[in-house]
């Protein structure tokens, strides 16, 4: 009896990782747009996807967003081939919530209406609610990183980051009325 329970119990534990990619990601269908933006956090990944993007001519513009971290993503960005005067920087922002509201007035002030939202695929769901209701007026297209395979976890952070990802839908939705 204890080993059912036991192996129950490893099931439940398991269970959000598992179903991750499906309750945690939201893609739409690719088009171009006036800027790409890049979340920092997780940098490598989200960072090579900017860069792709902006090689397949998605975007003429690549605004990078998130303190810590957004000195990393310009520089990974311009080895990636990414000029540096096509990089908008904004280093100062330290939640999803304030990406979009840094973000968001960068953008209005230079007209863009249309972008790309760059980030790790288990935070797209997050991400495309808060800047949908932070950002109102610019059209977003949700493309991020996809999950590196089944399980769907390619590191021990990445499984923390997924975890982690469940309480602040939670925490967003209780506390700001943002509810992926």
């Amino acid at each position: 009896m204890a080993a059912v329970a036991g192996i129950g119990g490893l099931v439940a534990g398991l269970l959000p990782l598992l179903l991750a990619p499906y309750l945690l990601t939201r893609r739409d269908p690719l088009a171009s747009t006036d800027a790409i933006v890049v979340l920092g956090g997780f940098p490598a990944p989200r960072s090579a996807l900017a860069a792709s993007l902006y090689h397949d001519r998605i975007a003429p513009l690549i605004l990078v967003s998130g303190t810590g971290d957004c000195g990393e993503v310009a520089d990974s960005l311009v080895r990636l081939g990414v000029p540096r005067e096509r990089l908008i920087i904004e280093c100062d922002s330290i939640s999803t919530l304030e990406n979009a509201q840094l973000s968001g007035a960068i953008l209005h002030d230079r007209g863009i209406k249309r972008i790309v939202l760059a980030t790790s695929w288990w935070h797209s769901s997050r991400a495309r609610a808060v800047f949908a209701k932070i950002v109102p007026g610019i059209e977003i297209i949700m493309y991020p990183t996809r999950a590196s395979g089944w399980p769907p976890v390619g590191s021990l952070d990445e499984a923390f980051r997924i975890y982690l990802e469940y309480p602040k839908w939670a925490w967003y939705c209780a506390e700001y009325d943002i509810c992926p």
